[in-house]
């Protein structure tokens, strides 16, 4: 498929079926969709379409997580060798969020409890990440739907947020449509070894060996 072929293919004219029945996905190979309200957002390739998403698909739980997305299908039989340049085609031109090449690859910061005591781990915040995949463009967006004073909603979409109180939590859920669990994650604290044992060294002091007392030479 050349590469002007890919912006004449429709995804959302494609039979398609919702990401919970995925098991109705046709057993041919193809190159599938995941689509949503109008937007692409991820596109990938499948010797077999229906064992693709039958497996831990790396993106079924972000997808799973937006709700309401949907696999649509386009199956290719006589041209099976050509799936690779054929989705990378479809990828350059729908320009997918989820696709790997789209994805930003800033970490986000991390945010530590202000307690002031040694923590069992720190929180991550994900609503920038979240509400991108719900399709809002930056913080005055969401900011401005869910009623958050900018000042906070940039420090929050930003991960510089050291605090969240309930009532910004709330407006957050029912603006994205998802649970508290999905903006902020937990990270565990990973406790490191003593250095001794790190490096291998044994921390047992060396055995002495007894001395005879009166001995004469």
């Amino acid at each position: 498929m050349k590469e002007n072929a890919a912006s004449v293919i429709d995804p959302f004219e494609l039979p398609a079926v919702p990401l919970e029945r995925r098991d109705k996905l046709p057993n041919k190979s193809g190159i599938y969709f995941a689509v949503k309200r109008g937007s692409v957002l991820y596109v990938g390739k499948a010797s077999n379409l229906r064992k693709r998403w039958q497996r831990n698909h790396d993106r079924f739980h972000l997808l799973d997580y937006i709700g309401g997305v949907r696999l649509a299908y386009l199956t290719v039989d006589d041209d099976v060798a050509s799936l690779a340049e054929m989705a990378a085609n479809f990828i350059k031109c729908f320009r997918p969020k989820f696709n790997s090449q789209h994805i930003p690859v800033e970490k986000p910061k991390l945010v530590r409890p202000s307690t002031g005591q040694q923590s069992g781990g720190v929180m991550k915040l994900m609503i920038k990440a979240v509400a991108q995949a719900k399709g809002f463009r930056n913080a005055k967006d969401l900011g401005d739907k869910a009623k958050i004073p900018n000042v906070s909603m940039y420090r929050l979409w930003n991960g510089t947020a050291t605090r969240v109180d309930l009532a910004t939590l709330e407006k957050l859920c029912e603006v994205l449509e998802v649970q508290p669990g999905m903006l902020i994650m937990h990270i565990p604290k990973v406790e490191n070894p003593p250095s001794s044992l790190q490096s291998g060294e044994a921390t047992s002091q060396p055995e002495k060996k007894p001395t005879k007392k009166g001995s004469k030479k």
